[in-house]
Order: structure tokens, then C-alpha cells, then sequence
């Protein structure tokens, strides 16, 4: 199987390092580059190779995944949605988003992404795992605020995919966590509605970042998906 492994904003590979172990795929596109979401799913198309794949994108990645699908459907087996909001921004939340780039931009970047990992990102099992958060820090600091600034333009400007999500008839996955304060429940429950061949999965227990917070249930849903 042929797995793209799309991460969130400031990962890299990283963030699946659990589930790039079980299926020996270690695929993670660059996913840095624009601020656009639909230059960035056209540009991976680019430069994969494969005839079909399965993408599995996390928050950011999803996001990604679901552009890709919509430029070209005949090249996706299977999807896996993880913590991801098909949505569009509200108007506060552009502003909200705004004001994170002016604050980025403005130096202060490593403290800015400590302030919000724990409170956002985090379930309440994992909220003082040293291990994730260092990781998590790592990562970011290593794409820098250039990159999270073009991440967060491209997330604010995206339009609303969920008028799209029906189309999708492709074997699909919809997880998150219980606790994910970002894409919260009841946004997965709209989108397993929307997509004919979903299924959801909710963890306990866990945040924004299921792929490290929860790698046992990921995994075990993940290949329940790729069986079909």
C-alpha cells in the first residue's frame, strides 16, 4: 500500500512516526512551501510518482488530503481524516488567525508555541508527557515562523470543503480525539454524516495530536481502513 502521510502545521514526519513504523511507509510530502491550500495538494500531485495512493493527513493534512481528493479522486484509495475541520473560518477566527502571524512575525516564536501546546493541543493524558512535547517543539522550531505563517494564511483563506465531502466514495476514516479542543466532536459527526463511506472513530482521553497521543488506536483503525 501506497500511504502519503500528510502532517499538521509545524510537523514534519514526525508526527507519525508511531504508524510510519507499523506500515513501513515513510512518505511526508514537504507541505511548506505555499501559502495557498490548493498549491500545495497540486504541487504534492507533482511530485508523486504512484499511480494510487492512501492519504492520511492530521489537522493541516487533512485539510491537504481533502483538496487532493477533490483535484484528483481516481488517484485516492483510501482516506484517513485525522483531528481535521473541513469547515471554513468564521469571521473571528480569521481575525484570531491574523493576529497569531502579526504575533509570530514578531519574534517570541518558541515561547508562542509552548503557550499553546499544552492548553490546545493536548488531551488530558498526555498534557505533561515530556516525550510529545518535545517532539511537538522540536518540530516547530525546526520549520520556523516563515512556515507557520504561510500555514496559517493558507488554513485561513481555505474554502469550505464540506460541500464536497459527499462526492467522496472512497473507503474513509474520520478520528479524533474526544478532547480535541481545535476539530471537537461534534465537527467529526458532521463530516462521517457528509461522507457516504466513513467511518468514526472518537478516542478518549485525547487531544489534537492522535497520531502520538493515541498510537495503538490509530493504528488498529487505520488498518482496519487500508483492509477495504
Amino acid at each position: 500500500m501506497d500511504i502519503l502521510w500528510l502532517p499538521g502545521t509545524l510537523c514534519d514526519g514526525r508526527l507519525f512516526a508511531p504508524q510510519q513504523a507499523q506500515f513501513g511507509s515513510h512518505r511526508t510530502p514537504n507541505i511548506t512551501r505555499f501559502d495557498s491550500v490548493t498549491a500545495q495538494a497540486h504541487s504534492i500531485w507533482q511530485h508523486t510518482q504512484a499511480a494510487r495512493v492512501a492519504l492520511v493527513g492530521l489537522s493541516y493534512g487533512g485539510i491537504l488530503a481533502i483538496e487532493m481528493i477533490r483535484q484528483h479522486p481516481e488517484r485516492v484509495s483510501h482516506l484517513a481524516l485525522l483531528d481535521c475541520n473541513a469547515g471554513h473560518d468564521s469571521g473571528e477566527r480569521q481575525r484570531q488567525r491574523n493576529q497569531l502571524i502579526t504575533r509570530v512575525m514578531g519574534g517570541n516564536f518558541e515561547a508562542l508555541v509552548l503557550e499553546q501546546l499544552k492548553p490546545l493541543y493536548l488531551g488530558s493524558r498526555c498534557r505533561d508527557d515530556e516525550g510529545i512535547l518535545a517532539t511537538v517543539r522540536d518540530m516547530a522550531v525546526e520549520q520556523g515562523p516563515a512556515v507557520l505563517a504561510r500555514q496559517v494564511k493558507a488554513v485561513r483563506d481555505r474554502p469550505d470543503q464540506r460541500p464536497f465531502l459527499p462526492s467522496i466514495t472512497c473507503p474513509t476514516l474520520i478520528l479524533a480525539g474526544a478532547e480535541d479542543a481545535l476539530c471537537p466532536p461534534a465537527v467529526q459527526h458532521e463530516m462521517a454524516a457528509l461522507i457516504p463511506q466513513s467511518t468514526l472513530c472518537l478516542v478518549p482521553g485525547c487531544g489534537h495530536l492522535a497520531t502520538l497521543e493515541a498510537p495503538t488506536q490509530v493504528n488498529h483503525a487505520l488498518t482496519e481502513l487500508l483492509a477495504h
